[in-house]
């Protein structure tokens, strides 16, 4: 009992780590099935592919590009992950580069658990709050699921994290730099953590109205700093390439995505907030299901209809996604890709400008309840006993999410202390939330949960530091009593 009191830290340390790596050897395969359509989450394929073979195509060519073929294959990817997967694999062949890929994001992730712990120790002045925040993110499914995944959002979590460590520190010599350099490297990993850049911009514009001359100075140095970093990025798109990318471009892959593709993700997200069944319609070649909404304006049916046959029948592009109902078709003919991209852009339009309530008020609201109350895996085909437990897990989630976003607000309503980096904290969650639900660009509608990770866990604070409060008062009512 006394080294479990002397280690308590340690021992959460180890049990996030345990429980990954349990999670990775014996149940990882549910999710795959289920989640990710495949035998094991250690695909060569999808983000991990395309990152990789940026990489590679920089070492052996010397043009960080997903396809030397292809103008927009320069923007495809962000080169933060890619970097990472490229530099593990040049020193392990395959396929043992994807285990230390998923290995070393374990291992961030359960440096995820010590900066939570650091954090809340430094806001709520005690080791409790602490160890109670380490342990709900060592424990928390959802993060479990996604960490050892060969994709960027576990990435995300921790730089979200290493943001705020820094940021909170008292004023030093290095603060401001350091907080530029972990934004300016999360950026570079995952696009939204650049939301931190006016947040912080913002805050510190408050708090030093006073003092202009140390806002400045101190906003110089993270910027500066955030310019060498994620900087270089769209600066190198704009002097090589003459096009100001700040983020990526789809499209550059020259398979799966192209204008065709992308307009049609566009398209759905302005009549629905789910993917499937629409997608799965189209990869079998089965009847095409879609919401009443893609109906609203008169003659949309006629047009979609025969989009749809195309996407099912002429379509290179729609083709080369994995489960399409027979063989890959020829790229050469771009005709019919060429065709569908505009009609999935007329069709949207028509959503924009004669379904307007519905795709700016009622399909956003559908996608904030989404975010929150999410309860099942939408690509499940199986049902498992372990599968069984996804809307328990699901829940856990959004009690979560609900316990931290209201104790957040009560705490910076009620108390001055920590009120800058709560704030920080509930304008960041908000601000994604809003963006990737009312948001009109690639991408944004599109509600997965490993995009909204990155802000999940900054609500993991302000709930660990109010079961610290309550519990602190229980005990002391306990011990009046006795």
């Amino acid at each position: 009992m006394t080294f479990i009191k002397q280690n308590k830290l340690p021992l959460i340390l180890l049990l996030g780590f345990v429980i990954r790596i349990l999670y990775v050897l014996f149940f990882s395969s549910f999710f795959a099935k289920a989640y990710l359509g495949r035998e094991t989450i250690f695909y060569s394929g999808s983000d991990f592919g395309t990152s990789l073979a940026s990489f590679n195509n920089l070492i052996k060519y010397g043009s960080y590009t997903i396809n030397l073929d292809e103008p927009l294959g320069y923007f495809n990817r962000m080169p933060g992950y890619s970097f990472i997967i490229g530099i593990i694999s040049l020193i392990f062949p395959k396929p043992y580069n994807m285990y230390v890929v998923s290995l070393f994001q374990i291992l961030l992730d359960v440096m995820s658990i010590y900066l939570l712990y650091k954090i809340c120790v430094r806001f709520a002045k005690n080791e409790i709050a602490g160890l109670i925040a380490a342990f709900l993110y060592a424990t928390h499914p959802i993060i479990i699921l996604w960490c050892p995944v060969l994709m960027s959002d576990s990435l995300g979590s921790f730089f979200t994290l290493l943001i705020l460590y820094y940021y909170s520190q008292a004023e030093s010599k290095y603060k401001w730099y350091l907080v530029g350099l972990a934004i300016g490297l999360g950026t570079l990993i995952r696009p939204q953590t650049i939301l931190t850049i006016p947040i912080i911009g913002l805050l510190e514009l408050i708090y030093n109205l006073k003092n202009f001359k140390t806002y400045f100075v101190s906003m110089l140095i993270m910027g500066l700093t955030i310019i060498c970093t994620y900087g270089i990025y769209p600066i190198r798109n704009y002097v090589f390439h003459r096009q100001l990318i700040l983020f990526q471009d789809l499209r550059g892959s020259g398979g799966v995505w192209n204008d065709a593709t992308v307009n049609y993700m566009q398209y759905i997200y302005s009549v629905q907030s789910k993917w499937d069944p629409s997608w799965t319609n189209i990869m079998r070649n089965e009847k095409f299901t879609i919401d009443k909404a893609a109906f609203h304006h008169p003659g949309d049916s006629a047009i979609l209809m025969d989009a749809i046959h195309k996407a099912q029948n002429c379509s290179y592009t729609f083709s080369c996604w994995s489960g399409y109902w027979k063989e890959q078709l020829p790229k050469s003919d771009s005709a019919c890709d060429v065709e569908l991209a505009k009609t999935f852009k007329l069709l949207r339009d028509n959503q924009i400008k004669y379904n307007a309530y519905h795709y700016w008020v009622t399909l956003p609201l559908e996608n904030l309840k989404k975010c929150f109350f999410k309860s099942e895996l939408s690509n499940a085909k199986e049902k498992s006993m372990i599968l069984k437990l996804v809307p328990v897990v699901f829940f856990y989630r959004t009690l979560l999410l609900l316990i931290g976003l209201f104790a957040g607000i009560w705490m910076a309503l009620k108390f001055k202390e920590n009120r800058k980096y709560l704030l920080f904290i509930l304008i960041g969650f908000t601000s994604w939330y809003l963006l990737i639900c009312f948001g009109t660009m690639p991408q944004l509608r599109n509600i997965e949960m490993r995009y909204l990770l990155p802000v999940d866990v900054l609500l993991i604070i302000p709930a660990a530091l109010i079961i610290n409060r309550l519990t602190q008062k229980f005990f002391t009512k306990q011990n009046n009593i006795d």
